[in-house]
């Protein structure tokens, strides 16, 4: 069973990595981060990505409120899979 503090770092890590993402996306020399992990972006678009970190802000923001800590990683995996490319 994880707790409001483990789901909380969750999104959190989730959000590093979407910033870390679109920051080296910018740069001229992509950092080793970029190269790694473009395979894994590459099925979200930029406005998706912005999207995707405006309701994980959103959920952080409410985390306490929802008491269901399930239904939080069951609708940030929802978010993920709804937003992904369809190939």
């Amino acid at each position: 069973k994880f707790s409001i503090y483990n789901i909380e770092h969750i999104i959190n890590i989730i959000l590093f990595f979407l910033i870390s993402f679109k920051k080296s996306h910018f740069l001229d020399d992509k950092p080793q981060f970029y190269i790694d992990n473009a395979s894994i972006f590459n099925e979200f678009n930029y406005q998706k990505l912005d999207f995707i970190y405006d309701k994980l802000i959103n959920i952080k923001k409410n985390i306490n409120i929802i008491q269901n800590n399930e239904t939080i990683l069951l609708s940030i995996c929802i978010l993920f899979k709804k937003n992904c490319k369809v190939v």
